[in-house]
């Protein structure tokens, strides 16, 4: 609960915000008048544990204005008639991105893909110098289950990370995990689908075996310290760490020499955890005491991990790296006292080029050439690549071309709008490139949707119920069938008897199904 107060006209009067209830006036003390009128709640909140509404503040020039400011889980909102209604503020375009990828091919096929907070996808196969919305199955009553528009702070399509199959040359696939209980997966013929887990739960972080043509294996780290893994077809929880602390998201790596050391590292509460038996069971590798102060853990491994050993993990208070597998680590002291780590990526050629790139909060970008031994600044410290604060996150902001000992190329985001980072000269200068709006896509953005597309709605809506009368029907199409041949007088032989005795039977089914 919050409360505030201002003196009017020599009357003081009082504001206060409640957990669940909004907003409510009082100008004696005693009693209290709710103030609600354009205020809104969302059942995330719920889930989650959070109250609805938080702080209140009152405008410096109160008495001529009328102006407060309340806070919410749902959003800031803001009122200029002393609380008789409320507006909602836009403090967080839906645009922002969220994950990049490149395709494994980038070198040939020049692809790659964006995804925003919420619901939007662009795929460009010219190097981001064009765009293409990957709308297909993205529509939003396949994951509301309801023809109803919702709020735009309700919408559940809010991606989280993404990668591309390391197989995607053969079998052009994607795969995305979204806020709302899921994981995407994208081919070119059937757009996105959803495989949803047994229970609500958030899913952030997600790595695919580099051996994927083989073994199918995916796994997917939540914030409640689940992990699943999956073999291309169901998702299984196979083992949890500890819960994630607050609103922290894990970050997920896969060994490069995953099919024959079985290695997966995932950050947690205790800093970095690692399995060796494809996730069955998990280690801490790091003292959680030491990691009280060190938040937005990220992890980034070397292309030659089966012969170095080595990773690097970027935290909110520095950077440190380990040479035997995270048996040990030590923190890169040349980047200064406490830097705010926002990304570490690793050169695909680390081998032969020993080069790591972070970006620093407030600082731009810092190169190592000597494996994490030294780093220098780089470029225009402009461009800001980062994970908006406070985010769930699964996907690093900054991303090596595969082809980069060739390119030179590095692609980045961190803007707070649709807007992707690009250099081609080893992070010395970038240029800006912007999505496309999503209002561009007006049967899309605006979701008008075809005559075939609603008919396919109402068959995924309706899909349960549809099955249950189908069920029915062929239960009636039965007895009539057994009340045909059946010996002696158990036989009906009059068509009208037996069509009113198979009705009677599927609604006896029909009943049974759905009581």
């Amino acid at each position: 609960q919050d409360v505030v107060s201002v003196t009017d006209n020599n009357q003081v009067i009082l504001y206060a915000s409640t957990a669940s209830q909004g907003v409510f006036y009082s100008d004696d003390g005693d009693t209290w008048q709710p103030m609600d009128s354009g205020l809104t709640t969302t059942p995330q909140a719920d889930k989650m544990g959070y109250p609805h509404f938080n702080d209140l503040a009152l405008s410096p020039s109160f008495d001529q204005d009328g102006t407060v400011l309340a806070s919410g889980f749902d959003g800031l909102f803001k009122t200029t008639d002393r609380g008789d209604s409320w507006a909602q503020l836009d403090t967080l375009p839906g645009d922002i991105v969220m994950a990049l990828a490149l395709s494994p091919n980038y070198a040939r096929d020049q692809t790659l893909v964006a995804l925003t907070y919420v619901g939007e996808a662009y795929i460009s196969r010219t190097d981001g110098n064009s765009w293409s919305p990957m709308a297909k199955g993205l529509e939003l009553p396949y994951f509301t289950d309801t023809f109803a528009p919702i709020s735009r702070n309700d919408d559940p399509r809010r991606f989280q990370s993404l990668a591309f199959s390391p197989n995607y040359a053969q079998d052009n696939t994607l795969f995305a995990t979204i806020l709302n209980n899921g994981v995407l997966r994208y081919s070119d013929s059937q757009g996105w689908r959803l495989q949803r887990f047994e229970k609500w739960e958030r899913a952030a972080a997600i790595a695919p075996s580099p051996n994927f043509a083989q073994d199918n294996t995916l796994f997917v780290g939540t914030q409640a310290g689940h992990i699943y893994r999956s073999n291309g077809k169901t998702f299984d929880k196979v083992s949890a760490i500890d819960r994630q602390r607050g609103n922290e998201s894990p970050f997920m790596v896969v060994s490069p020499d995953y099919a024959q050391d079985q290695t997966v590292f995932v950050t947690g509460a205790a800093g970095v955890y690692k399995t060796t038996d494809a996730g069955l069971s998990w280690r801490a590798m790091t003292a959680a005491a030491e990691f009280q102060d060190r938040l937005k853990l990220k992890l980034a491994i070397s292309p030659g991990y089966a012969q170095d050993r080595t990773l690097w993990l970027g935290t909110s208070n520095g950077l440190l790296q380990t040479q035997d597998g995270g048996d040990t680590w030590t923190e890169v002291a040349t980047l200064g006292n406490t830097p705010y780590i926002e990304a570490v990526a690793v050169s695909p050629s680390y081998k032969d080029d020993q080069t790591i790139m972070v970006s620093l909060r407030g600082q731009g970008i810092f190169r190592s050439r000597d494996g994490g031994r030294t780093f220098a600044a780089v470029g225009d410290a402009a461009p800001p690549l980062a994970i908006v604060n406070n985010f769930e996150y699964g996907a690093m902001p900054l991303v090596f071309s595969p082809d980069y000992a060739q390119d030179q190329t590095l692609w980045g985001f961190g803007a707070v709008r649709g807007e992707l980072f690009k250099s081609s000269d080893g992070g010395q200068t970038w240029q800006t490139i912007a999505l496309p709006d999503a209002e561009i896509f007006d049967a899309y953005s605006s979701h008008r949707y075809s005559l075939l597309s609603q008919v396919l709605f109402f068959f995924h809506i309706y899909r349960m119920t549809l099955l249950k009368l189908a069920l029915a029907c062929v239960a009636g199409i039965i007895g009539y069938g057994l009340l045909s041949i059946a010996p002696g007088y158990l036989k009906i032989s009059q068509l009208p008897m037996r069509m009113g005795a198979a009705a009677m039977m599927t609604g006896i089914a029909i009943a049974a199904l759905f009581i």
